[in-house]
């Protein structure tokens, strides 16, 4: 079973060997692998329908019914752990877990467990640095697609620890959401293996151009799908990193709302070709004036854009606002 749980977390987006393992379970389980090779199966097919499908309000009551039936057991030891609501998405488990609880004898024994195997995305609502130093190198990382450290104080000692982790370079998502890396963080995550990352929340992390820098040369940005660095104070030094960045041509979003950009970093990033990839582009609260909107309208690059906020500035003129609806339209948003 491992070995084909291994498999659907290399294709994470294909239903095939999702498919596959639920025909294996079938074929060599007991009546809990059976019921769950039957949940993969809906939840895969959920997932392909409208809610007005007519098959939908049946596949969604069978999928409660499976769950609420057999999920203490599909869990196993991992049930008294986790904290708050189990996730399942297309079969595999994301669940949220207190870091000290598991950075104890018993939580790590979890690693080599088939319950844990099946787990994709983890949330830790709490974790010192010293904890997530513990935990890095386990095979606790090993199995995730998507890890979150959101509102944990990491600093830059918990960040070199995390990128110090054989692991890191496995997930396709990473949540470090108001973490305070900081410059320090940010630069050792910029020594860690290139990745498959798709998603990187680095919102709120006392982030400057120091640290800015040292991330826009770090190849694992190469996969990177959606980038959000709010609330980080970003001058024209950081702006011109990031343009000048050869990693950033995957970039479908990018959020950049408060980091103090100003006009004059405004227009290095609107001459910035990794923008035209952009469909949506957050420029909310960065003191954009007439000559940041002009250098917008007049970019060469943004041609693929679909929302494109700047927020509802009393600084720029009637001219400017006329400027950037006629050259992104409906796509503008205040």
């Amino acid at each position: 079973m491992l070995s084909f749980l291994h498999h659907v977390k290399e294709q994470p987006e294909d239903d095939t060997p999702r498919l596959v393992l639920s025909d294996w379970l079938e074929e060599h389980g007991g009546p809990a692998d059976v019921a769950r090779a039957e949940f993969v199966r809906v939840q895969c097919q959920l997932v392909r329908l409208t809610a007005k499908d007519p098959q939908a309000e049946r596949l969604l009551a069978r999928e409660a019914e499976l769950c609420r039936n057999h999920q203490r057991e599909w869990l196993g030891p991992l049930a008294d752990l986790a904290v708050g609501t189990r996730h399942f998405y297309r079969g595999l488990v994301s669940t949220q877990v207190r870091g000290q609880s598991f950075a104890t004898r018993r939580g790590l024994a979890l690693a080599d467990s088939d319950a844990f195997a099946w787990v994709d995305g983890l949330r830790f609502l709490s974790v010192t640095p010293r904890g997530l130093a513990a935990l890095a190198p386990t095979g606790l990382l090993g199995g995730l697609n998507t890890l979150s450290c959101r509102d944990c104080p990491l600093r830059g000692a918990g960040m070199r620890a995390l990128a110090n982790s054989p692991y890191l370079n496995q997930l396709t998502a990473l949540d470090l959401h108001h973490c305070w890396i900081e410059n320090e963080g940010a630069a050792a995550l910029a020594r860690a293996p290139s990745s498959r990352l798709r998603h990187l929340d680095l919102y709120h992390n006392l982030l400057g151009s120091g640290g800015i820098e040292k991330l826009a040369g770090w190849p694992g940005l190469a996969t990177v799908e959606s980038l959000n660095l709010a609330v980080n104070r970003l001058d024209v030094r950081a702006a011109r990193a990031l343009a000048e960045s050869p990693y950033l041509g995957s970039l479908c979003t990018l959020d950049l709302q408060n980091c103090f950009l100003g006009d004059a970093g405004v227009a290095v990033l609107a001459r910035a070709p990794f923008l035209d990839h952009l469909t949506e582009l957050n420029l909310v609260f960065n003191m954009l004036g007439d000559a940041g909107a002009t250098a917008l309208a007049r970019s060469p690059f943004l041609s693929r854009i679909q929302r494109l906020r700047v927020g509802s500035d009393y600084r720029l003129s009637q001219a400017a606002w006329a400027a950037l609806r006629e050259r992104f339209g409906a796509a503008l948003s205040g």
